[in-house]
């Protein structure tokens, strides 16, 4: 088993810098690409940072590790609310926003 949770972390970790640049070009265009997903990646980045470090401070503090998993548990629980609430890609691939391409069909 814990061979098996290693695999899934390793693909884990290597898709959401994909899904985060994929997913910025489809909610958000590719006028302004380059700025939203260096936001996105410099808040990521952020975390990244931050994150061993308020677990060391869990772990001095509390001498476990439970408390700051606890809130990272509530932080992913609340970005998925957040990320199921998107609804539809707003560019999809065609490159037609759905409202061009309702508007595109009523003209046809």
């Amino acid at each position: 088993m814990p061979f098996a949770g290693a695999i899934c972390l390793g693909l884990g970790i290597g898709a959401e810098i994909d899904l985060m640049a994929f997913f910025a070009s489809r909610y958000f265009g590719l006028r302004n690409y380059a700025k939203i997903y260096g936001t996105m990646f410099g808040m990521f980045g952020l975390g990244v940072g931050i994150g061993p470090a308020l677990s060391g401070f869990s772990f001095d503090r509390f001498h476990s590790y439970t408390p700051i998993f606890i809130v990272y548990e509530i932080m992913l629980f609340a970005t998925c609310l957040i990320f199921l609430r998107l609804g539809p890609y707003s560019y999809p691939a065609g490159g037609h926003a759905p409202a061009m391409a309702a508007a595109k069909a009523a003209a046809d």
